[in-house]
């Protein structure tokens, strides 16, 4: 069986003198293949991908394979030990209300000052050194961990130590030998489903997931796009010189059920998707496990979208995540007691919320008490099949 290196990455001292820190799994197979980087719980109550690493773990210690793999189960232990009674409330600081999943950074859209991240300069370099293909990607792998240390020297010299944007450039940074970036995340109550970049589109699907959401290939503050972007700015500087390279780069975020909660034999599952994908990249993992394959569809991010609550109440879900609806269906009921003093207002106290067009639930909130205005529903309308 093969021996996994562990290390012990400092996030954050206590004021009682305590250190938080970060543990790193890295496994190594064969030569050649693609060097996977796969996080988990950035929002503390999102645990399900630790119990995916758990069983990618089991998978990969008994069977042949190229490449490498850096995993990090726990990528978050400020968020994970966050506790308000019996919830979780791992998504945002609680300093700061910064949320974890939104403070990362795009290099290629911050300032050279701020960055040093110069890609018109690298790419010349190239050109004039007449690099090959397969060394560009080497280099530029060590130029952007460079631009992170710039920018985090910089980030100290003006704000001073920040425990958001450390855990953030720390994990970027350690993703910088990637070839592949998958941050496992789950809904409050949710189905399977992922977030791909638009070049990703085609990839995407050997994930064999129900659902996908393509987004632009923009940075909106997450660890997927932190990490694509820079390679996408590479690629459109070579073509601007006339050349065309495509390094393969992909990053995506997998939604993995509903937080709060573990499950080992859909861990399995999530596990043997994950494996599916990755030898489509070149992993070549032997004897893989047999994934679902499911009746997979997708929508653009601009038909991905949030129900809000249009009153307030005790609200029965009625579609559950991962199921259909039609325009005319019944979603949710509300039931509100305040201010019933006759029979014609008991009836009225229920009332319905109705689907305006077809769709697919993804996710619906964790609690039943809602106010108006409450997130409610999200849902994906306009679904393709893939």
């Amino acid at each position: 069986m093969k021996k996994f290196q562990k290390k012990l990455i400092p996030i954050r001292n206590l004021a009682n003198g305590d250190q938080q820190n970060i543990e790193v799994l890295t496994l190594k197979g064969q030569e050649g293949g693609p060097k996977v980087h796969i996080q988990a719980s950035v929002h503390g109550a999102e645990i399900q991908g630790n119990a995916v690493i758990y069983e990618l773990l089991k998978i990969l210690k008994e069977r042949d394979f190229k490449g490498e793999f850096v995993l990090i189960p726990c990528a978050n232990p400020i968020g994970i030990n966050t506790k308000s009674g019996t919830t979780t409330q791992g998504r945002f600081n609680p300093v700061t209300g910064d949320n974890w999943n939104r403070n990362y950074v795009d290099l290629s859209g911050l300032s050279l000052e701020e960055t040093n991240f110069d890609v018109q300069k690298f790419v010349d370099d190239m050109i004039k050194k007449n690099i090959n293909h397969d060394l560009i990607k080497d280099h530029f792998k060590t130029f952007i961990k460079n631009a992170y240390d710039f920018y985090w020297g910089n980030f100290l010299k003006r704000k001073g130590p920040s425990d958001n944007k450390f855990l953030n450039i720390t994990l970027q940074k350690l993703a910088t030998q990637a070839d592949i970036v998958l941050d496992l995340h789950t809904g409050p109550k949710a189905t399977r489903y992922l977030y791909a970049g638009e070049f990703e589109k085609s990839s995407a699907k050997h994930f064999l997931t129900p659902f996908s959401l393509i987004i632009p290939n923009k940075f909106a503050g997450a660890m997927d796009e932190a990490t694509f972007m820079p390679w996408l700015t590479l690629e459109k500087e070579f073509q601007k010189r006339g050349q065309s390279h495509s390094f393969g780069f992909e990053s995506y975020t997998l939604e993995l059920g509903s937080e709060e909660t573990i499950n080992e034999q859909e861990a399995k599952k999530d596990a043997a998707r994950i494996v599916n994908y990755l030898n489509f990249k070149d992993l070549s993992l032997s004897d893989p496990p047999a994934p679902e394959n499911p009746t997979q569809h997708y929508c653009l991010l601009k038909d991905y979208k949030t129900i809000y609550s249009p009153k307030a109440g005790l609200v029965e879900f009625l579609k559950s995540p991962g199921e259909g609806f039609q325009k005319g269906d019944v979603l949710a009921s509300f039931l509100n007691l305040r201010g019933i003093d006759s029979l014609e207002k008991i009836k009225k106290a229920k009332t319905s919320l109705v689907a305006e067009e077809d769709g697919f639930v993804i996710t619906h909130s964790t609690t039943s008490v809602i106010h108006e205005g409450m997130e409610l529903f999200q849902v994906l309308t306009n679904p393709k099949p893939y």
